[in-house]
């Protein structure tokens, strides 16, 4: 089995080249091809002839990044996924796992989030730009007629080698930097499951060998979602203060583990504790 990895330097792809996988998956190419120009990438995808694309590459931020550049956020990463999409339809590649995110989900859905909700309403206005892209990259591949799409939507993620701004890893650069003190964005009041992304690439290598067009949310149990007060407590912040000028983005996002349960039973979840201690020591 052959299998191409785009986005393969960030966080997710450096987690998923981590982990061994089973012995009918002998190839990988994670050459850094530039998604944005469709015939450069479809010429390494008719060159190598995969198996399977795993689609992690995005442009991403956190909650900040996104109000302040969700045009390019949209345009960008639109053009990525069109340009993926478009490749697999046209060489009929046999296998497309996508790595979509809760955020694509209505402000208002129903709680916990069940994937038949998921294009109800508007998303959250925060992140309209890349929830918008990642709910494109959802319907075009729906269209596929020769490719089994795996669609798999985490929680938040988090794990070493995190450079993005999303709320957990720009904490714990904060923590590495002055543990002493913090005046974190927002009321702290808004929640959130966070996925360990070790964990996660594992769930992704063993979704290559599922057999059928599927849609999964990816989470750990309710029991594991916390506010951000909270999670600053954890992480082990001493003195903390919240700047209330500052948006808290949509206040929950709960899932359950249920798919995690059914389809990945071997599969045990990092406790957020031990993730948080990982992380500390890759920051060392």
């Amino acid at each position: 089995m052959k299998v191409i990895i785009t986005g393969a330097s960030g966080m997710l792809g450096t987690a998923l080249l981590q982990h061994t996988v089973d012995d009918n998956i002998n190839e990988y190419f994670t050459d850094r091809i530039d998604l944005l120009d469709y015939n450069k990438f479809e010429e390494y995808v008719s060159r190598i002839q995969p198996d399977v694309v795993i689609h992690l590459a995005s442009r991403v931020g956190g909650l900040y990044e996104n109000i302040d550049t969700n045009f390019q956020m949209l345009t960008e990463n639109t053009r990525i996924h069109i340009n993926v999409v478009n490749v697999c339809l046209k060489l009929k590649v046999p296998k497309l796992v996508n790595i979509l995110s809760t955020c694509i989900f209505p402000s208002n859905a129903p709680l916990p989030l069940n994937i038949k909700n998921m294009l109800d309403s508007e998303p959250h206005e925060s992140n309209h730009g890349y929830s918008y892209s990642k709910r494109f990259l959802y319907i075009a591949s729906k269209l596929l007629t020769d490719t089994i799409v795996i669609n798999l939507v985490p929680t938040n993620l988090y794990g070493p080698n995190d450079k993005s701004t999303h709320v957990l890893p720009d904490l714990m650069r904060l923590y590495s930097n002055n543990p002493d003190e913090i005046i974190v964005r927002g009321s702290g009041n808004a929640r959130r499951q966070f996925l360990y992304s070790g964990d996660f690439a594992k769930i992704i290598l063993k979704s290559i060998n599922l057999d059928e067009s599927l849609d999964l949310i990816i989470s750990p149990p309710e029991s594991e979602e916390v506010s951000i007060k909270e999670l600053v407590k954890l992480i082990g912040f001493k003195n903390i203060s919240f700047d209330t000028m500052y948006s808290d983005g949509q206040l929950s996002k709960t899932c359950t583990d249920s798919d995690v349960k059914k389809y990945f039973p071997d599969i045990k979840l990092t406790p957020l504790i031990v993730g948080l201690g990982l992380v500390k020591h890759s920051l060392r």
